[in-house]
């Protein structure tokens, strides 16, 4: 995303000036009358506006107005118009797609609308199984804020494992029509829970499969579908951000040869893991390692303002750069994020940095998929240690499209 200006003079001289004046003069902002003018045509268009997404997905128009008012969009994606199309089109479909273009809503929006009416003891109508707690909260978190707008009777949850079994056997007896679950949290309940309702499923959901893949879940993905004893009637859908041999495997065995693909580009690259959205500016400085953390240090210090979530390979590492730069910054909140916290200090730790004004957060790969940087208004994601590879690029530096 473009990057703001800063109030303090940035450093045009040295090793570096060069690099600091540039990232300066792509980060000027519009003018005050430039941003009224434009808040002015938003306000006009807004009544051309109304029903678009309705026209373009092919949803109810009570859907349309839950995800204005609900989630205040106001016109689909790429992805999301690609995939109502693959969806109108055949029964299963793989949606292909960088992070931060919206592959959530592309599938969760007709889930939604199929679903209307439903009633808790109907059970379970919709599966969304996705690598990490985190995800499976996110996608919950988005379908409970559309379900409340759009008909109360449709009650999403997550089922991850991070609260006692009981209290999940609980909700899933009262009946919970859409369920995002972690593989291992899903294949738990699904031996041990007989009050889990799932005779009247529609769709299967595998979101962020290639994460799935990359944890070796593949033969426990085969099992749960196998343990799910999906009827003919069950819509399935595959949805992942970068395509590979494994992948492409996991489409033919569970969607059949006679499914759709839906892409954000017209075309389904052989290095779709290279795509990044188009909403996304990319920068770099080379920098040796001796000088790394003073041209970091600088960096932030040119551009108080800016929201920056900031990658580094480890949790120690998380944890020194957030002490260090709370203890040099004190006006701006720093933490950590990683896998060694508990659930509870993460989501802490998530929330602070979508509510300050201005922070930098340090986090591993953790931060990579899930998390709905939606209220952060993330401006930059630094790469502060090199991801392992491009597909990890693509997501991290996907936080920062996201936002915008």
């Amino acid at each position: 995303a473009p990057l703001s200006s800063s109030k303090k003079k940035v450093p045009t001289e040295g090793k570096f000036g060069a690099f600091f004046a540039d990232l300066e003069r792509r980060s000027s902002r519009p003018s005050p009358g430039g941003e009224a003018e434009a808040e002015a045509e938003a306000e006009r268009s807004e009544s051309s506006e109304e029903g678009e997404f309705e026209c373009a997905l092919g949803v109810s128009a009570r859907l349309g107005r839950a995800a204005r008012e609900a989630l205040g969009l106001r016109r689909p994606t790429a992805v999301q118009k690609a995939a109502a199309a693959a969806l109108r089109e055949k029964a299963n479909a793989l949606i292909v797609a960088p992070t931060g273009s919206g592959k959530t809503l592309a599938y969760l929006l007709p889930v939604l609308d199929s679903v209307r009416g439903a009633t808790r003891g109907e059970g379970t109508l919709a599966i969304a199984i996705a690598p990490t707690r985190e995800l499976c909260c996110q996608i919950a978190g988005v379908a409970t804020r559309l379900a409340r707008a759009f008909d109360v009777g449709v009650v999403p949850g997550a089922v991850t494992g991070g609260e006692r079994r009981k209290s999940e056997k609980a909700r899933l007896r009262k009946g919970l029509t859409l369920v995002a679950a972690t593989p291992g949290r899903l294949a738990d309940h699904l031996a041990s829970t007989a009050s889990f309702k799932r005779d009247n499923l529609r769709w299967l959901v595998l979101d962020e499969v290639d994460r799935l893949l990359d944890l070796g879940s593949r033969d426990q993905i085969d099992g749960l579908i196998r343990a799910l004893d999906l009827q003919p009637t069950v819509r399935t859908v595959v949805v992942t951000a970068t395509v590979d041999a494994r992948l492409e495997a996991l489409a033919r065995a569970h969607l059949g040869r006679d499914h759709a693909v839906a892409s954000a580009s017209r075309t389904l690259a052989p290095d779709s893991a290279a795509q990044v959205p188009e909403t996304l500016a990319l920068e770099h400085c080379v920098v040796t390692l001796k000088h790394r953390l003073a041209v970091l240090s600088a960096l932030l210090a040119a551009h108080p303002d800016r929201k920056t979530l900031l990658f580094v390979s480890s949790c120690a590492s998380a944890e020194f750069h957030a002490k260090l730069f709370a203890a040099r910054d004190p006006d701006r909140d720093c933490a950590a994020l990683h896998g060694a916290m508990d659930r509870a200090d993460r989501a802490a730790a998530y929330a602070a940095f979508c509510a300050a004004p201005r922070a930098a957060l340090f986090a591993t790969d953790v931060a990579a998929r899930g998390l709905d940087f939606d209220s952060a208004r993330v401006d930059w994601v630094l790469h502060l240690d090199a991801p392992r590879d491009v597909a990890d690029f693509v997501h991290r530096s996907g936080r920062a499209a996201r936002a915008r």
